[in-house]
């Protein structure tokens, strides 16, 4: 019989609905302390003094398109923000954490705020390619990261993952052997 699920678990079973909703459909929970150990210093993010801090990234796939154009079109002001996506990202996961009454402390950093892709390598979500796409192995690269949140409470209580190159090559050669072959014949719509 197994005992209750880590806290972090309980929040990803709460959180994947509310922003799946919204086009955020991939979500992944790592280490702050890892991703803070593969960065420069001025990139650390706030570990709120613990050993194991909460990271939650908070990605897309082609699901967030139909969601995000609708909000546009309701939301014209929308338009006027520098970054639109950056601000519905925020507006989302913002409204997505106060629905779940988090009893703890919390941050929400939006893409462009950190320097690179390694929240989603650290969590197993996705990986930089030297295209400067991010990779999945199932995926490829119709991932994006949107958001990493970081929640003053446990993380996942394993190791922290050498970077995953098994898994990386998988999905470079993937992309590769994608790049590399003739583009499909186009069907006519019928």
């Amino acid at each position: 019989m197994s005992g209750p699920l880590p806290y972090y678990r309980v929040l990803e079973s709460k959180l994947a609905p509310l922003l799946s909703a919204h086009g955020f459909d991939l979500l992944s929970s790592f280490q702050v302390q890892w991703y803070n150990a593969k960065v420069a210093p001025q990139y650390k993010v706030l570990d709120y003094g613990r050993g194991n801090t909460l990271g939650i990234v908070v990605g897309n796939t082609r699901a967030l398109w139909v969601p995000f154009l609708r909000f546009c079109r309701d939301n014209a002001d929308q338009l006027k923000a520098e970054h639109p996506l950056d601000t519905y990202t925020e507006h989302c996961v913002s409204k997505a954490l106060d629905s779940c009454e988090i009893p703890f402390q919390k941050a929400l950093l939006v893409a462009g705020s950190w320097p690179s892709k390694k929240p989603g390598g650290l969590s197993s979500l996705a990986f930089s390619h030297p295209t400067k796409l991010c990779l999945n192995p199932k995926l490829g690269s119709w991932v994006a990261l949107r958001a990493m949140l970081v929640v003053d409470c446990d993380g996942p209580e394993v190791k922290s993952p050498a970077f995953p190159f098994e898994i990386a090559d998988q999905a470079s050669g993937k992309l590769e052997s994608f790049l590399l072959s003739p583009p499909p014949m186009a069907q006519p719509l019928v």
